[in-house]
């Protein structure tokens, strides 16, 4: 259509007579139009061709082409084109054939000319139809564009999103909710969503989040069943929205369960280091309270003639010195400190865990059998390190 501020109409018509008459009935009624004149249909085609046209009036009765034959090829060429046919006296079958083919109007010619009379407001309806029609196609259009931008959004979407209505059944489910529950869309549709819940108290608590949901966006945390049954931790958003006078609950789902599954395991984390941070401390206390028993054991073994005393002084001193080795291991293991690399003897790395992991391993009745390479040459590397290594190469044995 052209500027509303001059909308453009051209009279197809033969006549000359009859053609300037309605170009003057048009402009006497309205001061907003202009008018072009054809006189025959390739006037009328070159016209269309190359004006921006808001209206044809177009006579049946044309020389060369009759008037719904020219109706067409000018649909060819503008599909959306208006036109209004002018027939003779007698052709009322004529103009009501033009309507099935697409004319928004008629005028039937009459011998006393008063078509004239309603011909400026016929133009003007139709010209209003018109507007409404293309207005309301765009319309219709933008809405399409915005549907298929919003289902775009809706499938992309990295989180699930399920559209319920008031019974729980699913509706709709974009490819991220078929990917974290497992399936295909037939699968889903009509189905209840509490058939994904994990227990009969999820299926409770997601049934009391739909319902407070209905005044107020709800979200829950919950578990539900996912591909081969694996149990999903989930985050469920509840929003309710009417659709057709029809309630529907948007669920968007967010699977939580690595995230959960790192927290716990930074937890753990955060629970090992304050160990071994109390582990220590401790040992390090304990290493302080050995260093006067080996120093008065051995001033006794000194003063001692009783052999059998001192023997079991000795035996004192032997255990004395084996918890300090396993203390000193195990500060050596627990202590937080930067790679330090240097040449160590691996048997005795070996040795020192073994003692360090020595209630364990008789706790669980496990005999170690030592076989050493005693030409074994030093390794030039983290020794505490190393010895994290063979604490959980031993683990894995027992």
């Amino acid at each position: 259509m052209s500027d509303e501020s001059e909308e453009v109409i051209l009279i197809v018509d033969d006549d000359i007579d009859h053609n300037d008459l309605q170009k003057d009935a048009i402009l006497s009624s309205s001061d907003s139009c202009s008018v072009l004149q054809a006189y025959g249909p390739d006037e009328c085609l070159e016209a269309v061709g190359k004006s921006e046209l808001d209206l044809i009036v177009l006579d049946y009765t044309l020389p060369g082409m009759d008037g719904l034959t020219l109706m067409g090829r000018v649909h060819e060429l503008k599909p959306d084109m208006p036109v209004l046919m002018v027939t003779g006296h007698g052709d009322e079958s004529v103009a009501v054939e033009a309507m099935k083919r697409g004319a928004y109007d008629y005028l039937v010619k009459t011998p006393d000319m008063q078509f004239l009379e309603a011909l400026p407001l016929v133009v003007k309806r139709t010209l209003q139809e018109h507007r409404v029609r293309l207005e309301r196609v765009q319309l219709e259009e933008e809405v399409r564009q915005t549907k298929d931008y919003l289902e775009k959004i809706i499938e992309n979407a990295g989180e699930a999103i399920l559209v319920l209505d008031s019974s729980g059944n699913v509706l709709s489910i974009n490819q991220a909710g078929l990917d974290m529950f497992g399936g295909e869309v037939d699968r889903f549709l009509s189905s209840s969503i509490y058939a994904l819940t994990k227990s009969e108290d999820d299926r409770k608590n997601l049934e009391q989040a739909l319902d407070s949901a209905h005044t107020k966006a709800n979200r829950i945390d919950l578990k539900m069943v996912g591909p081969a049954e694996k149990i999903l931790d989930v985050s469920v958003c509840i929003s309710w929205i009417e659709v057709d006078a029809e309630a529907r609950a948007v669920l968007i789902v967010r699977d939580m369960t690595e995230l959960l599954d790192m927290q716990r395991h930074l937890i753990e984390r955060e629970k090992l280091v304050a160990i071994g941070e109390l582990v220590g401390s401790v040992a390090h206390e304990l290493n302080n309270k050995f260093g006067p028993i080996l120093g008065y054991a051995e001033l006794m073994q000194r003063s001692m003639k009783d052999e059998k005393a001192r023997q079991r002084l000795r035996v004192i001193e032997d255990s004395a010195l084996k918890a300090k080795g396993i203390i000193e291991a195990l500060l050596g293991f627990s202590r937080h400190r930067k790679a330090l690399r240097s040449y160590f003897d691996l048997n005795k790395v070996l040795e020192d865990t073994l003692s360090l992991m020595e209630f364990q391993l008789k706790k669980n009745k496990v005999k170690v059998d030592l076989q050493f390479a005693e030409d074994l040459p030093d390794v030039f590397a983290d020794s505490v390190q190393v010895q994290q290594v063979f604490v959980n190469l031993l683990k894995n044995a027992y």
